[in-house]
């Protein structure tokens, strides 16, 4: 993302299945000077039947390889100072170039909604709107070094806040190849940080339930939570002993923390994860908002609440009921 908005393009995602009539409407919607959208349109459209049209399915992303001994290679890492200044001189000048050519204010993608009341509408960006929302909003999190992106870039959680927000902390990120590759990049990549949705937790959830059931050994997962929270109210936490082996070694046996939205998330499955080790941190955000409105924190947290909004985000209740419920409006900084 960083590369593309640095050569003043606009980026629009869009779900790679994405054919036919839809197709259109994206490609019609963010029709540009510099190429006709209908050859745009055209071209894609026989890509992708051609694709359909083979025998077999061509695997884009081969499954990965069992984990080596030495750690994966980066997918993304962030160059630091040093690095920036062993690159050539012409490299530097151009760079500078095109830094000094960047209006924040200018759009820089176009994501389209899922249009689930109607036709997907194209929700316009700059530059200011996706860094302002990391500057503001990345804050109190203990990101580590580690992290693996599961999000496909049309999301603007995963690249908003697995991309720009990440990266901009210096973390490495690891690119997943796909769903039925996600355990195994766990194993191989041992992310400490990831940032998902409540349908990955559920499934992680679920998954490690039914793993214990079919081991018969349910009943000690059951017994060795209550035993850990117990001990957790008196300062020993013996989280890692007690799961780190039997549980976590699962998803690379590292992970540490979550950061979850998109949908509400069963309180009942951040408690579990809490209590096996995993802090997740639920949230709240809209695509319009480059996504995200508000967060709980690693040491400010409140259960049943999305936390915080971002530093200078303003949300009120419109028309409020009995219970309080109503419209959320918000304003960013």
């Amino acid at each position: 993302m960083e590369t593309i908005i640095g050569l003043l393009i606009v980026l629009v995602p869009v779900i790679f299945k994405l054919i036919g009539k839809k197709l259109e409407q994206a490609a019609q919607s963010t029709s540009s000077q510099a190429e006709p959208i209908e050859d745009w349109a055209e071209t894609l459209r026989r890509h992708l039947e051609a694709q359909q049209s083979q025998e077999q399915q061509i695997e884009v992303h081969p499954e990965p390889s069992p984990a080596p001994a030495q750690a994966p290679k980066k997918v993304i890492e962030k160059k630091t100072p040093e690095k920036v200044q062993k690159s050539s001189p012409i490299l530097q000048e151009e760079v500078k170039k095109k830094r000094e050519k960047i209006d924040p204010k200018k759009l820089a993608s176009i994501v389209f909604t899922s249009g689930t009341t109607g036709k997907g509408k194209g929700v316009m960006l700059t530059t200011e709107n996706i860094c302002m929302d990391m500057q503001q909003g990345m804050y109190n999190f203990n990101i580590t070094e580690r992290t693996m992106c599961v999000l496909p870039p049309h999301h603007t959680f995963g690249s908003t806040v697995n991309f720009v927000g990440h990266y901009a902390q210096g973390c490495e990120i690891y690119i997943s190849s796909g769903l039925k590759y996600i355990m195994n990049e766990l194993k191989t990549f041992k992310p400490t940080p990831l940032i998902l949705v409540p349908l990955f937790v559920e499934t992680f959830y679920k998954r490690i339930m039914s793993a214990a059931e079919k081991s018969g050994k349910l009943d000690t997962l059951k017994k060795g939570i209550k035993i850990s929270n117990f001990l957790r109210k008196f300062g020993i936490d013996i989280r890692k002993k007690l799961f780190g082996e039997s549980v976590l070694s699962n998803f690379g046996g590292e992970l540490e923390m979550i950061i979850c939205g998109g949908a509400a998330l069963n309180q009942d499955i951040i408690d579990f994860f809490e209590s096996i080790g995993v802090t997740i941190l639920n949230g709240y955000g809209i695509t319009e908002c480059a996504p995200l409105i508000s967060c709980n924190r690693n040491e400010y947290r409140k259960t049943g609440s999305v936390g915080m909004p971002i530093i200078g985000g303003h949300v009120k209740i419109l028309n409020p009921d009995e219970n309080g419920e109503g419209e959320i409006c918000y304003k960013g900084p």
